[in-house]
């Protein structure tokens, strides 16, 4: 799906030109105004990977990545997982549902990500899976320590970071 957005007369040239460019590839077919507002919002709240849609008990992970990126990273991800995946931002956002594992499958995930200089974060999952994954993507080194500068300026007690109260015992 393309979505073209714009004054009336110029969404309606730039339709007629991708219509003739990419009918050489396949059919293109136009999707009417109101379905295209029910598509593009499903799109935009994921709707496929809802708790009540069919991939609802599947892991969801969200992707930021360059957009250029996107296209490969996506088709990687669901090959190597057997998972679904959905696009937005032009392929900078990727929304990967995948099947049920130990952990989600993140280091399947975070390896490809890390490959096309993205980061992902697991957003929904099991108790048990992201109480053993951490949800957030490792940051590399030198962030890591500015991360903790900038933390131990804000708290320096460490009292909100779960981590740390598990290895300080709530302190």
């Amino acid at each position: 799906m393309i979505r073209l957005e714009g004054i009336s007369v110029s969404v309606a040239d730039r339709a007629k030109s991708l219509t003739t460019e990419l009918s050489v590839f396949a059919e293109v077919a136009r999707v009417e105004e109101d379905a295209s507002r029910r598509l593009w919002a499903d799109i935009r709240d994921v709707a496929a990977f809802a708790m009540d849609g069919p991939l609802g008990a599947w892991p969801v992970w969200r992707i930021v990545c360059p957009p250029a990126a996107g296209g490969t990273l996506g088709q990687a991800l669901a090959h190597a997982t057997g998972g679904e995946v959905i696009y937005d931002w032009g392929g900078g956002l990727i929304w990967a549902a995948v099947p049920a594992a130990q952990d989600a499958h993140a280091s399947l995930v975070r390896q490809h990500v890390n490959a096309a200089g993205g980061h992902a974060t697991l957003l929904r999952a099991p108790d048990a899976v992201r109480s053993a994954t951490d949800v957030f993507h490792p940051l590399d080194a030198g962030l890591t320590a500015l991360s903790a500068r900038v933390k131990a300026c804000i708290r320096p007690s460490d009292i909100l970071d779960r981590r740390a109260t598990a290895t300080h015992g709530g302190s």
